[in-house]
């Protein structure tokens, strides 16, 4: 113990640390990284909400983020909780509880949504797919312009599960305006009879421009033996899948409400009939009526 000249017996005033350089600049502050990835959350939340067309995969890279961010919160507020809990009584235990169930709830919640989105909203053309498409052949079933999806660009199974030597087309997405001219139909994929914009707005005069109003017309491209379309093109279509002697082989559920548009609630499977020595068979496997 040290006593002062003065008889002042207080202690001595505390040291101020110095930087390295020997003086007391004022640091910055940094962010810390919980703060970075909740930014960049947000932002990237914001900004692929802007589209019209939106799906979870946008989202896959940000999980990680999310769950690491949501942990350590949640073990913050367990943390301080208990220790508020153990000094002032039961109030705090109480909200602990309930918190943790509601989480449970929040979790439990998840399994009936993941389950219809993964096995019923939707799954018309995986129906079709699998139940019809991957059980044809190029020998027996397949000819002239083979298997054609006229849906809307990426709403169709493609290679990726039908794992077969099969010819299939499908309507591409559009062009920008700058690649592709406004009188043009075709793209330049190997894979693709033409854009999904021009098909859609009039179904009836595209398939006529491209494949003729009956199978005697001259046309520039050889008609499809299947065709897979949902309601909407079903109903338009009527009278040329007639013509051309087209037999309606599935009606598959798809979604119970529109994904992006009317008339997506149901898909369709249709084959062509193909003379053999005197008769007309559907190329499916199966029996149609077109009503």
């Amino acid at each position: 113990f040290i006593v002062s000249s003065d008889g002042d017996d207080s202690p001595p005033p505390p040291r101020k640390i110095k930087d390295n350089d020997g003086t007391n600049a004022k640091r910055k502050r940094v962010p810390t990284t919980p703060a970075v990835a909740k930014v960049a959350f947000l932002a990237t939340v914001f900004i692929v909400s802007i589209p019209k067309h939106k799906e979870f995969r946008f989202l896959h890279p940000l999980v990680p983020v999310a769950i690491a961010v949501s942990a350590k919160w949640w073990a913050r507020c367990e943390k301080k909780m208990k220790a508020a809990g153990s000094k002032k009584g039961r109030h705090n235990t109480t909200f602990l509880a309930a918190a943790r169930w509601l989480l449970r709830v929040g979790l439990l919640a998840q399994i009936p949504l993941a389950l219809y989105l993964s096995l019923i909203h939707q799954r018309g053309m995986e129906t079709i797919v699998n139940k019809y498409v991957s059980k044809l052949t190029m020998k027996d079933h397949v000819f002239d312009g083979g298997i054609h999806f006229w849906t809307p660009c990426h709403e169709h199974p493609f290679y990726a599960s039908v794992h077969k030597n099969l010819t299939m087309r499908y309507l591409a997405c559009d062009d920008p305006p700058s690649v592709v001219s406004s009188s043009s139909s075709f793209t330049s994929s190997p894979f693709s009879v033409g854009r999904w914009r021009t098909f859609e707005k009039d179904p009836l005069a595209f398939v006529e421009s491209t494949y003729g109003k009956t199978p005697g017309d001259d046309s520039k491209a050889l008609p499809p033996s299947h065709v897979v379309v949902f309601a909407r093109e079903r109903d338009i279509l009527r009278v040329w899948f007639r013509a051309f002697a087209f037999a309606q082989l599935a009606d598959e559920f798809h979604a119970h409400v529109p994904v992006d548009r009317e008339g997506q609630e149901r898909a369709y499977f249709f084959a062509r009939e193909k003379k053999k020595r005197g008769t007309t068979t559907p190329t499916g496997g199966g029996v149609g009526v077109l009503r």
